[in-house]
């Protein structure tokens, strides 16, 4: 099991990084941070590793934010008012 995932890293290398971050910032509970040791432990670039996981972290909460906005724009974009719902109006 350890040599498969050693030989995971050295294959996809920085693609790897970047998936595992992209997972890591939508719903798939994936540490990239602990992910980031190990990249290094096969001989990344520690700046690169750094760099690729944020983007893909980022790209990952970006695409849940989109499909979130889609799914409340699709229910007719109710969002409710947090004024209202503490029986206040915003004119107060």
């Amino acid at each position: 099991m350890v040599d498969a995932l050693i030989d995971f890293f050295k294959d996809y290398g920085y693609w790897g990084m970047g998936m595992l971050a992209f997972l890591s910032g939508t719903v798939v509970p994936v540490a990239s941070e602990v992910l980031q040791l190990f990249f290094l432990g096969v001989g990344l670039n520690a700046v690169g590793i750094t760099l690729v996981a944020t983007l893909g972290n980022t790209l990952g909460g970006i695409t849940c934010f989109l499909l979130g906005m889609r799914l409340v724009l699709r229910a007719g974009g109710f969002l409710p008012n947090i004024a209202n719902v503490a029986g206040t109006s915003a004119a107060d």
